[in-house]
């Protein structure tokens, strides 16, 4: 992607409340990229500056992914700066795009890993048990995860693993 490097990108997100969150996001986007004939550096560019204005955001939720793609205009291309926009449902704008959808998969299966704290190498049978766990207070991360998953063909547990050790 143009305009923007990782090194900016992480300067961007110093001091962040998401910065790891945002880290792991950009790993998953980038093992998705594949399943999808993407550019891995592409998705993991999104996955990483996703949540750069949640912070600012925190009081006014309805405005997280529409200030940061304000924050990012012509230094990601529109179909990245749509999915960080669509990334949390509380902005009103839909994932249509199979890049906005991959993005929330990603955001929320790393939410599921960091709540959880799931380990690697895992297996499928500790990946339900984590979407049923979670799910008890977050019923939207099993649609989120499983639900895209399940659309697109996809192991959930295959991705996890293919993020690394945590």
């Amino acid at each position: 992607m143009a305009g923007i490097t990782e090194v900016e990108a992480h300067r961007l997100l110093e001091g962040s409340s998401k910065l790891f969150h945002s880290i792991l996001v950009a790993r998953i986007m980038e093992v998705l990229a594949p399943f999808f004939s993407a550019v891995p550096q592409d998705w993991s560019m999104v996955g990483l500056l996703h949540d750069i204005d949640h912070d600012a955001t925190a009081a006014n939720p309805s405005q997280h992914g529409l200030l940061a793609a304000e924050m990012l205009a012509g230094r990601l291309p529109d179909a990245s700066l749509r999915a960080i926009k669509a990334h949390d449902y509380r902005s009103g704008v839909k994932p249509v795009t199979v890049l906005d959808r991959a993005l929330v998969f990603a955001d929320n299966l790393a939410i599921l890993i960091e709540d959880q704290s799931i380990k690697t190498p895992c297996m499928s049978i500790v990946l339900f048990d984590a979407v049923r766990n979670e799910g008890r207070d977050k019923p939207w991360i099993a649609e989120n995860v499983l639900g895209f998953a399940e659309r697109e063909g996809i192991a959930i547990w295959d991705i996890v693993n293919r993020i690394g050790p945590r």
